[in-house]
């Protein structure tokens, strides 16, 4: 079962955004608090939906995705990826990872959540921290395992 969710993954990934702006799937997952955390309060939301064909290991899919960064600046940037996930599927517990690239950071988290596998990734300056996508990422996952959103 893991072969597809890494497809789906890879997929939501390397699919291009479109101007279409009729899905908020992904961009309804962060929530106030979070995108404050995040430094992305003021940030402008770009939604986005692919539907990616069937294959013989996965049923067709709906990505939904949603780029945040602010009005006035490229950093930081969040992109939100939502992917539901076949009935049976185990939850897996959230995972995180941190990069040093020459000139910017980048955290990845992804976790699963009522049904659906989410991937968060946040692109920061050098000199920003890290941490705080986790710790948010991890309230969120708890605060959809409650009903609260």
């Amino acid at each position: 079962m893991r072969h597809p969710l890494l497809a789906l993954l890879l997929a939501s990934a390397l699919l291009p955004l479109s101007a279409r702006a009729d899905s908020g799937a992904a961009c309804n997952v962060m929530d106030a608090e979070a995108l404050t955390a995040l430094q992305l309060g003021n940030a402008t939301k770009k939604p986005d939906h692919k539907d990616v064909p069937a294959t013989k290991n996965a049923p067709k899919q709906r990505v939904d995705t949603c780029v945040m960064a602010p009005k006035d600046a490229p950093l930081p940037s969040l992109s939100v990826t939502s992917v539901a996930l076949p009935a049976g599927t185990d939850p897996v517990k959230l995972t995180c990872s941190d990069q040093v690239l020459p000139t910017v950071k980048l955290a990845i988290c992804n976790a699963t959540a009522k049904g659906r596998m989410l991937s968060f990734a946040l692109v920061l300056p050098t000199s920003a921290e890290t941490g705080a996508l986790r710790s948010q990422v991890e309230r969120l996952v708890q605060r959809i395992e409650a009903g609260k959103r």
